[in-house]
């Protein structure tokens, strides 16, 4: 057996040392490394609420009383963004997913404006178009300047200047005018510790073929085509990427949110498919890992979820990723809806002044009695 000497012993306990040290310096980097990446003072939130298919639903008929539905969803939105002198439109990001004007009485009435004024009060960023929005022929829906239709509703004029977005709505094979491709919309993201960096969201319009749920005079007949290509959308999030235009990019889409991400493909650079058009609160990821979520119609629900963003060391600014995606149900707490002393923390009270003039407007058609029901023994 080989003799070890003293000096051995000291050599191996230096080289022990050593090697102790180099472990401890690799694992306690390799730790920060891990730290670092989720520490949330590295990541930035930037809340997003979406609607979709409100029918004209500013408000409901509930017996004697109403349910004051938007003005819910406005005092939601604005819990984020704040109030009176606090209040800042780039807390939060607002869209809706279109079929915005028509079905309820109320708004039918008055063809439209009381969700004209609503929206404008709600300060959405941007809506895309649904097949309703053609009902009443889409010049009356959507204006020239791809804005949502202005309102003379009295009291509550406003030249509406919310952004609309279509990239693949064409008539007679041309793009139309009276919609954005996409626009880019800048915002505050927030860390932990309150501090914010400004992000930039590029929000890409995109309809399915709703082509034969439209009366013929009213789309196909005036020459309206769409063209279900996701080639359409994927190309124009590249550039926008690709040119370091935008942080991130949605697709705001009148159609089924799943189907819709699915649809994008594996390389599709598109970061959030929010859609409407079916009825149904929907969330998840599609099998390309593409986030999606729509909502129920008539103001039954909202649709809240984070763009979570990081800020590099180079000051760069990168999305990280989509937490927090809820469906919120507001037919499961409708009460909190009712115009009651108890619920006046829980409604706008701007929207309800709005939703007040219209009903007074509209209440006498309501309440006419057009007829009776004889029942038989």
């Amino acid at each position: 057996m080989k003799k070890v000497t003293k000096e051995h012993k000291n050599i191996n306990f230096k080289l022990h040392v050593i090697l102790t040290i180099l472990v401890t310096i690799i694992l306690s980097f390799s730790l920060q490394t891990e730290v670092n990446a989720n520490n949330d003072e590295n990541n930035y939130t930037l809340p997003v609420f979406e609607t979709t298919d409100i029918h004209g639903y500013i408000a409901e008929k509930n017996g004697d009383n109403y349910n004051y539905l938007l003005s819910y969803i406005s005092d939601k939105v604005k819990d984020v963004r704040g109030y009176g002198d606090n209040y800042n439109k780039d807390r939060a990001l607002l869209l809706d997913a279109g079929d915005m004007y028509q079905g309820n009485t109320m708004s039918n009435l008055l063809a439209g404006k009381p969700i004209s004024s609503a929206y404008a009060i709600m300060d959405y960023d941007a809506v895309t178009i649904g097949n309703h929005e053609f009902d009443w022929g889409i010049q009356n829906t959507i204006d020239a300047d791809c804005t949502m239709m202005d309102s003379n509703l009295e009291g509550y004029e406003v030249i509406n200047s919310i952004p609309v977005v279509a990239s693949n709505l064409f008539h007679n094979n041309e793009k139309v005018s009276f919609a954005n491709d996409y626009v880019i919309i800048e915002k505050k993201a927030q860390n932990s510790n309150g501090e914010e960096i400004s992000v930039k969201i590029g929000i890409i319009g995109y309809l399915d073929d709703y082509a034969t749920e439209i009366m013929n005079e009213k789309f196909i007949g005036l020459g309206y085509s769409i063209k279900e290509d996701p080639n359409i959308p994927n190309n124009i999030a590249k550039t926008l990427e690709d040119e370091k235009l935008v942080d991130a990019t949605i697709l705001l889409c009148h159609a089924d949110a799943e189907e819709t991400a699915e649809s994008l493909g594996e390389n599709s650079v598109i970061d959030l498919v929010l859609g409407g058009h079916t009825h149904a609160n929907k969330k998840g990821n599609a099998t390309n890992g593409i986030p999606y979520m729509e909502e129920k119609n008539h103001g039954a629900a909202y649709g809240y979820l984070d763009l979570i963003f990081q800020k590099e060391s180079n000051e760069d600014i990168t999305f990280k990723t989509v937490e927090n995606m809820e469906n919120i149900a507001i037919v499961d707490n409708i009460n909190n809806t009712l115009n009651v002393p108890e619920n006046e923390m829980e409604l706008d009270q701007k929207l309800i002044n709005l939703t007040d003039v219209v009903v007074n407007k509209v209440k006498d058609v309501l309440n006419q009695k057009i007829g009776y029901v004889v029942e038989k023994n």
